[in-house]
């Protein structure tokens, strides 16, 4: 049944957190000198995550109703599986994505404000190409050099354009 009903069950508890997250993003107090500041993310986020969970809610749905499973082979003949079965199992490669996923995550949070946002972001979107990827297709210059080009372009949007202070760390 989890299987099945997955994706309508974890983007509709996901929605529900996303409408509070939401919600709670309003009683951040505006800066008054001008029209955005530093509720402005979080009301972002919180709308992008909502608007993600709507869509994925609305093709679990289409899928449930049409008999349509997520992906074109409906069996797995060289496991000796087929349909529902075959769905449920997840490559091991996958669950270590998440987890691995997770742990940077969290890294990432600890060390921001000591260490800094242009060298922890960096850092952190370097390792999660490298989670992402496959072993065959990673390649390590294009992946240090778009995580150094999105991390300024992130960090210029947010310092010289909407005027926010990010944490300096080693950096100052």
């Amino acid at each position: 049944m989890l299987n099945r009903y997955g994706d309508i069950i974890f983007s509709g508890a996901l929605a529900v957190i996303a409408i509070i997250y939401l919600g709670l993003s309003f009683n951040i107090p505006q800066n008054s000198a001008m029209p955005y500041g530093s509720d402005l993310l979080p009301k972002l986020a919180g709308a992008g995550l909502l608007v993600a969970c709507i869509a994925v809610l609305i093709g679990a749905t289409k899928r449930l109703v049409t008999g349509a499973s997520k992906s074109a082979p409906a069996a797995s003949p060289a496991a000796g599986v087929e349909g529902e079965e075959a769905e449920s199992a997840a490559p091991p490669s996958d669950y270590r994505k998440v987890l691995y996923t997770f742990m940077l995550i969290l890294l990432y949070v600890a060390l921001w404000e000591t260490i800094g946002f242009l060298i922890m972001t960096a850092i952190y979107l370097f390792f999660q190409f490298i989670v992402l990827s496959d072993r065959s297709e990673r390649r390590y210059v294009v992946f240090a050099v778009t995580s150094i080009i999105t991390t300024a372009a992130v960090y210029y949007v947010f310092v010289q354009v909407l005027s926010l202070t990010i944490p300096g760390g080693l950096l100052g």
